[in-house]
């Protein structure tokens, strides 16, 4: 995956109990992973929301992507 380029876009779907990531490198949208709390974590929850705003991150270094919590 190449997100160097200047058309590249990423993209984090939060749906429920589930998020879903995306890339798009140039050349039209590509899935990369979904991640499912189970429950544990309700995302349509605002305050849940709220909470969890700021706890994850994507730092784009040279291409690769690295999340951190």
């Amino acid at each position: 995956m190449d997100l160097t380029g200047p058309d590249a876009r990423y993209a984090f779907v939060l749906r429920g109990h589930v998020a879903t990531a995306y890339v798009d490198q140039g050349s039209g949208w590509e899935f990369l992973f979904t991640a499912d709390t189970g429950g544990a974590i309700d995302f349509s929850d605002p305050v849940v929301r709220a909470q969890y705003r700021y706890a994850a991150s994507v730092r784009l270094d040279s291409g690769t992507v690295t999340l951190d919590g």
